[in-house]
């Protein structure tokens, strides 16, 4: 049983310390931010520790949660990858000289696949430790959460690049389910 929670303990080493040098080598500068480590983030990480000690690992399904996690990683960091420079962790209020409508590799098939990435890596934590109400608790909030990210920032991406963002917008699907 412990073996799981050092294992998951490990995977989000691995994420969060990723996340800040992938920000790092992009923009040549990161900060505590990058870390992506809000207090909702270790509110859910707190209640699905505390969910694995009560209930065990006789729910666990440690490799759909590995292949879960690892596809929606490899996912969003190649997103980010892909995104170079318009990629950011805060949504832009404002277009920068750099930013560029980006409509090729994973995003000719998926307008947030950063997102989706980071949505299937959540919905696999619990999985992967056989945290059911964790699983369901992290699908529904996660997904009321990019509902509404996904609106701000695409009012945004509307008002950068015109139509070509709402042709890109009809065409291609945000991602995640359910959501424009």
């Amino acid at each position: 049983m412990m073996n799981l929670l050092l294992v998951y303990a490990f995977i989000c080493l691995i994420y969060h310390s990723m996340e800040f040098f992938l920000i790092r080598a992009i923009h040549g500068k990161s900060s505590i931010k990058s870390l992506l480590m809000g207090i909702p983030y270790i509110t859910a990480q707190v209640f699905l520790v505390t969910e694995f000690l009560i209930v065990g690992d006789k729910f666990s399904l440690p490799y759909l949660g590995i292949i879960g996690m690892t596809l929606g990683l490899a996912l969003r960091w190649t997103a980010i990858l892909q995104a170079g420079k318009s990629f950011t962790h805060e949504i832009r209020e404002e277009k920068h000289q750099q930013h560029k409508l980006i409509t090729s590799g994973v995003y000719r098939f998926l307008r947030h696949p950063s997102y989706l990435g980071w949505y299937i890596f959540s919905l696999s934590a619990p999985a992967f430790l056989g945290a059911p109400i964790s699983f369901l608790l992290f699908g529904f909030l996660g997904w009321l959460y990019f509902r509404s990210r996904i609106k701000i920032e695409e009012k945004y991406l509307t008002l950068f690049f015109g139509n070509d963002y709402k042709t890109y917008q009809s065409q291609t699907p945000s991602g995640i389910p359910f959501i424009g």
